[in-house]
């Protein structure tokens, strides 16, 4: 399967080994992980990186300032220049740089769209997304298997007549009811790749809240995908009143929408309550004006824990 090279400063070692784990070992080639006891040679990198599929550089102030990263950018570079079409991702993770900065080369500058991603679960979304993207490219068998979708024509056809109208108006979120073994999931992953929302074949990035959570439950949730230690982010939202809480949770969002992701959210219970109305805080949070007309909540929601 397709393999992706982290180039990155060890200053930013916590966030790329958090991305690297939640990508699998086997998918990446961390230096930490992959390369021998001591430092590896200039030739050893350089043939690692003929050997992925993927180049992915994470462009900080330590990594522009890196020998060693400077020169897997420069060859990189090369093989860009060469007859063999490579890959390339680009992050901008680091705040106090902007894509104008005088080190980065006019190549990356040039050809790239370096927009700023500082959220470890985000980076790793885009990266999953790349190598799945080469792994239907390479084994087409994947693509026939992922495209299987058996049924629910209907329920599509519905999907796209509110989804499409003359107001011209996006649902901000949008529910798939059931229970968990009829494919609502495979129904969401669709319906968005429909509308050129979300690629059918890309991971979506979820969370699950039970009828016991809570606002500070689904802030606690997507900060769990950033490897954030739960016990100091819980310390800091409890001392939060509801106000300042709703707006944690818009800013964490807000992220989302800036790179044009979405949220998944397996809900049993927590969003859409027993009575079948939302949650107070989330549907005020719905109802943001930075979040008009974009889809950024579809919802699995179990019917069966209202029984």
């Amino acid at each position: 399967m397709a393999k992706a090279f982290l180039s990155h400063s060890s200053a930013q070692k916590i966030l790329v080994t958090s991305i690297a784990d939640k990508l699998g070992l086997d998918n990446c080639v961390l230096d930490k992980y992959h390369f021998q006891p001591g430092e590896p040679t200039l030739q050893e990198i350089f043939k690692t990186i003929d050997e992925s599929d993927l180049f992915v550089l994470f462009l900080s102030n330590e990594a522009l300032n890196s020998d060693w990263v400077k020169n897997e950018i420069e060859y990189a570079n090369t093989l860009q220049n060469s007859m063999v079409k490579r890959r390339l991702l680009l992050f901008l993770i680091d705040k106090s740089i902007s894509h104008t900065d005088p080190r980065i080369p006019n190549w990356l500058k040039d050809h790239y769209n370096l927009k700023p991603i500082t959220d470890g679960v985000l980076l790793y979304k885009k990266i999953d997304s790349k190598l799945r993207d080469i792994d239907i490219e390479k084994y087409p068998h994947i693509k026939a298997k992922e495209e299987i979708f058996v049924g629910r024509n209907d329920l599509m056809d519905e999907f796209e007549s509110k989804y499409y109208n003359l107001e011209n108006t996006k649902p901000t979120c949008i529910i798939a009811s059931g229970l968990e073994e009829v494919g609502r999931k495979k129904f969401i992953k669709h319906a968005l790749d429909a509308v050129k929302k979300a690629n059918k074949f890309h991971k979506l990035i979820s969370i699950t809240l039970s009828s016991r959570d809570s606002i500070e439950d689904f802030i606690l949730r997507i900060e769990d995908q950033n490897s954030k230690p739960p016990e100091e982010i819980l310390g800091k939202v409890k001392k939060m009143d509801l106000a300042a809480k709703k707006n944690y949770a818009k800013e964490l969002l807000e992220t989302f929408r800036d790179i044009n992701e979405i949220l998944f959210v397996i809900d049993k219970g927590c969003i859409v309550q027993a009575n079948k109305k939302f949650a107070s805080w989330f549907e005020e949070m719905i109802a943001e004006p930075g979040f008009k007309n974009t889809i950024m909540y579809p919802i699995c929601r179990t019917d069966n824990v209202f029984n």
